[in-house]
């Protein structure tokens, strides 16, 4: 009999735990941007980092936020050496920015137009490309080349490729310190001019233009203007503090509820006017 009871009271269907509900609270994310996660062809560590930087933004509602590498490596579930690998792999593939915060990096998700997975290219034969930016790399089958067998080791993947007996790399498109842009201007103009509170994608498309617009160009005296990030990151600082010399421009005109913003500072005409204005005594940039 007791046998039977148990047998009858193990048949008692248990309570099955609730789904996740909204009201519980949520993420909102742009889909361009999650599909775009969805589609990038990455090592599953460095996806991890990526949401968990999404998760310390869009989860707060912001663009960027302060956090050390080890709070994104809990939130991301993972150890904090394989955070910090994963972090510096998503920082060259231009994915997330990071800029010298209080108490880390102030760190935040880049529109997926800025995405450059060259240095994962570089790693496999095969990536997928989100931006649409780069197309892959095809080979002719009917080319009679000696084809050698090559070990690529590189800090994202390792793995054995076919690879032509000559290969010729693809430069790496410039890495463009958007997050490091947008800080330097408030650094230099925010306690005169409206401060850019936040990176959105139309900002971040406007910086890299003029990044790439200004990178290893020489000013009218020859000299070099910039050609990494940290001169690079110089040179706009010194841009902005040009803005300073040009009085209308800092809200002394007739419509004294007018300024220049960090907006029309790196609009493509208004740029122009900023780098070839010249004060007395002083030349271009």
């Amino acid at each position: 009999m007791s046998a039977v009871l148990r047998l009858v009271h193990s048949a008692e269907p248990t309570a099955r735990p609730e789904a996740p509900r909204m009201q519980d609270g949520f993420i909102r994310i742009p889909n361009g941007l999650f599909d775009a996660l969805l589609s990038a062809d990455i090592p599953a560590r460095h996806l991890k980092v990526a949401l968990a930087v999404i998760r310390k933004t869009y989860g707060f509602g912001k663009q960027s936020d302060d956090v050390t590498i080890t709070q994104l490596a809990e939130v991301a579930g993972i150890h904090r050496p394989d955070a910090s690998k994963a972090f510096q792999a998503l920082l060259a593939a231009n994915i997330v920015s990071a800029s010298k915060g209080r108490h880390g990096s102030v760190v935040s998700i880049n529109a997926p137009e800025m995405w450059d997975f060259t240095p994962y290219q570089n790693a496999t034969v095969s990536a997928t490309n989100v931006a649409d930016c780069y197309g892959q790399t095809s080979q002719n089958a009917t080319h009679n080349r000696q084809l050698q067998k090559t070990v690529i080791t590189s800090s994202l993947r390792s793995e054995v490729v076919d690879v032509p007996e000559k290969r010729v790399s693809k430069a790496k498109p410039p890495v463009v310190p958007c997050q490091q842009v947008l800080d330097a201007y408030n650094a230099e103009l925010g306690d005169s001019l409206p401060r850019a509170q936040m990176l959105n994608d139309k900002r971040q498309k406007a910086i890299g233009a003029r990044w790439k617009q200004m990178l290893g160009t020489t000013n009218p005296a020859g000299k070099l203007r910039f050609d990494d990030t940290a001169s690079g990151i110089e040179w706009f600082a010194k841009l902005f503090r040009k803005v300073r010399m040009n009085p209308h421009w800092m809200g002394e005109n007739e419509d004294a509820t007018w300024t220049a913003s960090f907006d029309w500072i790196m609009g493509p005409e208004n740029f122009m006017k900023v780098l070839e204005y010249r004060q007395a005594g002083r030349g271009n940039a």
